[in-house]
């Protein structure tokens, strides 16, 4: 195993510092929505108010993640970054630390408002990362950045749970939503701090900044990521409702983590690899094995059969997501990477809202048919990516940093 790759991106400090940083700040993605809900549940007694919340946060995110990757883009330099991301920062950690401190003596429709703020806020973190791997990788390890990334966004998704664990335990759902503001903006603060300014060559002179992200090619990737969105969606369903069926609601979260395992697995053993097929080929085929697991997944009849399978369903799935950031980068006008990187974070939480909305609907029907809807999106997916036109504009990475 070539291990030697991850061993020379962490000990690279342009690598390593804001890769860290980042990752404190994306802390609060594995356990924000939840803490939302029993915060305002516990608050107002109103599962509705509470959805409300955790729903307006999402669209918030969502809604501003664009503009927010467009002045990154067009910060250029560190004081530019500043200016973009530290206010964002600020008022996200505002939103939170009132909504956690004040929840009993404010109306519902001011906390709903506060889990606005707080997703219009949000600092694009995630995407500033993918952003900048270009620029501080050669583009030989470049797939082995984005496949590192995507491990250690799937230590969020197996973290984070544990920590709200914790701060349940020890002190309160309040105190959570003020250690995800304390997060992120200390991580905020240390990506601007570590991050790489990029070179005068690299910033967009003239009509070079009004580049069009509309290509054919990248489109069919943003349509990959949405597709994917929804079959996680109707999967998250799926796999509730299957506990339930076998009186297992305690197995969820067990279940969640050896999914997060199998992914961690792939995630690592994908980047040590040379690729030689094309990044979109390579999308479309791991997409098609997510759809094989997926499609499996009937036939489990046990708790214990389910969660084998769900590591093999993982295995695919963080280089699934390294992998698409690899298409976005190198699909993407450079002065417009982070915009990009904004877009398809987008369009895959987009498709986990509307994956949760189908897919409920139909198994409350037929309860059998949760994972079969997920695999039929995973396999929409993978076609959107092996039939994308091939892109005439494709930018090489190791020319042109983020």
């Amino acid at each position: 195993m070539h291990m030697k790759r991850y061993a020379s991106i962490l000990g690279d400090g342009a690598c390593a510092k804001p890769l860290v940083a980042s990752l404190i700040g994306r802390i609060p993605e594995g356990m924000i929505s939840v803490a939302f809900v029993l915060v305002v549940h516990q608050s107002t007694g109103s599962y509705t108010a509470a959805g409300l919340a955790t729903g307006g946060y999402a669209a918030g995110a969502a809604l501003s993640a664009p503009l927010a990757g467009r002045a990154l883009d067009r910060a250029g330099r560190r004081a530019g970054r500043r200016a973009a991301l530290i206010p964002r920062a600020l008022v996200f950690a505002a939103a939170l630390v009132l909504l956690g401190l004040a929840t009993a003596r404010i109306p519902n429709a001011l906390m709903v408002g506060l889990t606005v703020v707080a997703g219009l806020s949000r600092p694009p973190l995630e995407s500033a990362m993918r952003a900048l791997w270009p620029s501080v990788v050669p583009a030989t390890r470049l797939q082995a950045a984005y496949a590192l990334d995507a491990v250690g966004q799937d230590l969020i998704w197996l973290g984070a749970p544990l920590l709200l664990s914790a701060l349940l335990v020890f002190a309160d759902a309040r105190a959570a939503l003020v250690v995800c503001g304390g997060c992120t903006l200390l991580g905020t603060l240390g990506y601007v701090a570590a991050a790489r300014p990029p070179t005068a060559e690299s910033r967009p002179r003239g009509e070079q900044g009004h580049a069009e992200l509309g290509s054919p090619a990248l489109r069919s990737a943003l349509a990959a990521a949405a597709l994917y969105g929804i079959s996680m969606g109707a999967f998250e369903i799926a796999l509730t409702a299957f506990c339930n069926r076998h009186d297992a609601q305690s197995a969820i979260g067990v279940l969640l983590a050896v999914w997060s395992a199998g992914s961690l697995t792939g995630g690592l053993l994908y980047g040590t690899r040379s690729w030689k097929l094309g990044t979109m080929t390579r999308l479309g085929l791991l997409l098609s094995a997510l759809t094989i697991a997926l499609a499996a997944l009937p036939a489990a009849g046990t708790v214990w059969l389910l969660g084998i399978l769900l590591f093999v369903m993982g295995m695919p799935t963080a280089p699934f997501t390294g992998t698409l950031s690899a298409a976005v980068s190198e699909l993407a006008p450079p002065q417009r990477r982070n915009e990009a990187f904004t877009w398809m974070t987008a369009m895959v939480t987009s498709g986990i809202a509307v994956g949760n909305a189908v897919a409920g609907p139909i198994i409350q029907l037929s309860p059998t048919l949760g994972f079969p809807v997920a695999a039929a999106a995973a396999a929409a997916a993978a076609a959107a990516a092996l039939f994308a036109p091939q892109s005439r504009h494709a930018i090489s990475q190791r020319d042109v940093p983020a």
